[in-house]
């Protein structure tokens, strides 16, 4: 059994076989126990597996539990295995086609003279640190855009600086590809970027996982 006295700022739930996703930001943890506080969970059967996210103020852990209560309003677990804590921006990358709006850019070398832009723009990679943007717009290194993310979190708007340019072929739609790093994001902006890419891990993950059983 593993101790985990953290303070937690939220626990994800992840139940693969059956798509339950619980999430909570009331979390009481001491020992191996943890219990989650919410409405309308899901439930989930006693004594089954599960995977665990645990957001700190500076990282993350990711954690094995074991069920041991599932009603409406709360679920108990019991930490099976613990990983070493995680520094959030250099956790994990993942492929999507997150479809956002790209609003505004800095004119080069003038933070304080933006362009507005207001161009729909392709996320091929997400990461907590950065993302792969696809763009028809021309674009320079060191250059800052904004990018509209408030269907994650209304009024959220992250800041990133364009690290590379590569030319694209227009047979996906778009003329560049930037690699570009997130600036000045909160703990708050990060901890909505990580579930997110949790998330879509585990759906590649399971979509992977029926082409293999397809096949």
């Amino acid at each position: 059994m593993a101790n985990i006295s953290q303070n937690f700022k939220k626990i994800d739930v992840f139940y693969e076989e059956q798509g339950i996703q619980i999430s909570s930001a009331a979390v009481s943890s001491m020992d191996n126990r943890i219990t989650l506080m919410g409405d309308q969970f899901q439930l989930i059967a006693h004594q089954t597996l599960v995977d665990v996210i645990g957001y700190l103020e500076d990282g993350i852990v990711l954690m094995t539990g074991k069920v041991t209560l599932s009603t409406a309003s709360q679920l108990n677990l019991d930490v099976e295995s613990i990983d070493e804590k995680q520094e959030r921006r250099k956790y994990l990358k993942v492929k999507t086609n997150f479809k956002t709006r790209l609003i505004k850019a800095h004119a080069l070398g003038k933070r304080n003279k933006s362009i507005l832009v207001n161009e729909n723009v392709e996320i091929r990679d997400l990461s907590l640190g950065g993302a792969c943007i696809y763009s028809n717009k021309t674009f320079f290194k060191k250059q800052r855009l904004y990018l509209d993310f408030s269907h994650l979190k209304p009024g959220f708007i992250a800041e990133a600086i364009v690290l590379r340019r590569e030319k694209e072929s227009y047979k996906i739609g778009f003329r560049y590809r930037y690699g570009c790093q997130f600036q000045n994001l909160g703990n708050e902006e990060q901890r909505i970027l990580c579930e997110y890419v949790f998330k879509i891990q585990i759906q590649n993950h399971k979509r992977l996982k029926e082409n293999l059983e397809d096949e």
